[in-house]
């Protein structure tokens, strides 16, 4: 049976703080991995992230101010504070409680060059937002080409001090002689046998054969004859060398402006002429594809159609039909896709359009998440046109999104339904009448105006029962916008039904509206029934008032027959309510 050991406090722990200081690290650590993700997801100034960069300065100065300067060492699998792991590479399994957090820090600091990281009392806040925004840039995919020791060397920080193996370090070890392992005498490469770890971490000395990492070699070159002072030789070579310097610079911003991008296709192109065979077009088309996915992420419009016009050249845009596409779309975050809509410009909108009928019918779950997601009216337009089209041909593509639960967005959805139109969406439309949101019912009955009658009356009728007045009267106003017996039938059943007697003045003055509307001869022998029904004994109601008014909006030969007979009624009742008819007609 596996013992349990009380837990103690590390040595080191203070009292009033009640834990210890590598504690204190390894949920700083732990919180820094969270920000860096929060700022990868949000825009640089969206308040979530200002506030989340604020309280990961202040917990640091906080700590720092009680325990000093933190002096950490980086390796590939941990980052370290006295020897004892703050952050920890993830190695699988759970994580144990009091144990260094698993992180993809350790590993992003050792793959670009750090070995050690001091972190100074009172570092200020905009040094710790430049760090989360180093991480954040070399832990996306987004440029590919930077890296922790540039962005950091090149913001100057006074309070993170950086250690980092030489720039020019390269892996060279030296050969070994075949009879005893001895050094040869000149510098290469051991073969079929693995580097001890001496030779890999040897300091330099002046001793002879080929040493460390950098592979130098001492002994071996003659003394030097002439000697020069190190100021006066920078001196003489300083005025020289100005014009290489100035060449060196504005290369260097050529280059930093351009960017890989502007590189990277001539390179794929080249490659393509050089190896046309379908394997090597396939390969290059699997490689340019996550530049597609990296352009969307950053709504980047204009690199994003850039890249889809690649693909098409490569491959002929197989790439962009296939399986491949709709996973790598899967990786985009739709909410900060439509966060860039919004905040940008209306041609950055008509760009988006764009890259959207480019990609066709694999791009719906993303063009449908940017419309869930969409706060603006502009984003939610431009949305919604591009899911029309790309659905317009096989509707059931949006079928997973009509009763999403979101009302809001099942409305939208509503409506995109009706911009396609036709037999195809009526399914759906039916589905969405039924939503539990009364704006997504209301809005697939004005969407229903789009599909056939055949297909429409149908399902507007299954909805007159509903005891939403608002969504009845909108169905009734979709019934009368093109008459159909159907309906009238429908309508008298339910006039004449004693629920009818229940449903509020207005709304029962909406249905004889609607039956005036929908009616023929049909119906009219059922109408003067209804208006002369009590014979002597009866009595004023509305469905008497309602049944003459529908007569005399027919005016047709029979309608007006049977209303001139009920004016000659014995009843007042009856008679009553055929002048309040006819004086209705006449204004």
């Amino acid at each position: 049976m596996e013992r349990h050991e009380p837990e103690t406090v590390p040595a080191g722990t203070t009292e009033s703080a009640g834990r210890s200081p590598e504690r204190s690290a390894m949920e700083w650590f732990r919180e820094l991995d969270r920000v860096v993700k929060v700022c990868r997801t949000y825009a640089p100034t969206n308040p979530i992230v200002v506030r989340a960069r604020e309280k990961l300065a202040a917990a640091l100065s906080r700590s720092l101010d009680e325990e000093g300067d933190w002096k950490l060492a980086v390796t590939a699998e941990a980052i370290t504070k006295e020897g004892v792991p703050v952050a920890r590479a993830p190695a699988g399994g759970e994580e144990t409680r009091g144990r260094a957090p698993e992180s993809p820090l350790p590993f992003l600091f050792y793959r670009d060059g750090i070995r050690g990281l001091t972190l100074r009392a009172g570092i200020p806040e905009d040094e710790v937002s430049l760090l989360v925004e180093a991480l954040r840039e070399v832990g996306g995919t987004a440029t590919p080409t930077a890296d922790l020791v540039t962005l950091l060397w090149q913001s100057n920080p006074s309070h993170l001090v950086v250690e980092s193996v030489p720039v020019e370090q390269m892996v060279r070890l030296s050969d070994f002689a075949a009879e005893g392992g001895a050094h040869g005498e000149e510098p290469g490469l051991a073969f079929e046998r693995a580097p001890g770890g001496s030779e890999i971490r040897a300091s330099f000395h002046q001793r002879r054969g080929p040493q460390g990492l950098t592979g130098l070699v001492y002994g071996l070159e003659a003394p030097p004859s002439v000697f020069a002072d190190p100021r006066d030789a920078y001196a003489a070579l300083a005025p020289a060398a100005i014009d290489e310097v100035e060449r060196l610079r504005a290369e260097w911003w050529t280059e930093n402006e351009s960017g890989w991008r502007a590189e990277a296709p001539r390179l794929v192109r080249r490659l393509a002429a050089l190896d046309p065979s379908p394997v090597m077009r396939a390969a290059l088309a699997s490689t340019v594809l996550p530049w597609l996915v990296d352009a969307l992420r950053a709504a980047h419009w204009v690199d994003a159609e850039e890249t889809i016009a690649l693909l098409r050249e490569i491959d002929g845009g197989e790439s962009l039909a296939g399986e491949a596409l709709g996973k790598a779309l899967a990786e985009v975050d739709a909410e900060a896709a439509a966060q860039g809509l919004a905040e940008g410009t209306p041609e950055a909108t008509a760009r988006f359009l764009a890259v959207a009928v480019a990609l066709g019918r694999p791009a719906v779950p993303l063009v449908a998440g940017l419309l869930r997601h969409a706060e603006d009216a502009r984003t939610r337009a431009a949305a919604g046109t591009a899911l029309a089209y790309l659905a317009g041909d096989d509707p059931e593509a949006l079928r997973p999104y009509v009763s999403d639960a979101e009302a809001g967005f099942a409305q939208r959805i509503a409506f995109v339904l009706g911009q396609i139109g036709g037999v195809e969406v009526a399914g759906l439309l039916e589905q969405a009448v039924a939503h539990a949101a009364p704006a997504v019912r209301r809005q697939a009955v004005q969407s229903l105006s789009a599909v056939p009658a055949a297909e429409r009356v149908p399902i507007l009728l299954s909805r007159l029962g509903e005891r939403d007045g608002a969504l009845v009267q909108a169905v009734l106003a979709a019934l009368v916008r093109e008459p159909d017996p159907r309906a009238a039938v429908e309508l008298l059943e339910r006039i004449e039904s004693p629920a009818f007697d229940e449903l509020p003045e207005g709304l029962q003055h909406a249905f004889f509206k609607a039956l005036a509307d929908t009616a023929g001869e049909e119906q009219v022998p059922s109408l003067e029934a209804m208006l002369t029904r009590g014979g002597w004994f009866a009595r004023a109601s509305s469905r008497r008032v309602g049944a003459a008014m529908v007569l005399a909006a027919l005016d047709n030969e029979q309608a007006r027959h049977a209303l001139a007979l009920a004016s000659q009624s014995k009843s007042e009742a009856v008679r009553a309510a055929c002048r309040a008819a006819m004086s209705r007609k006449a204004a």
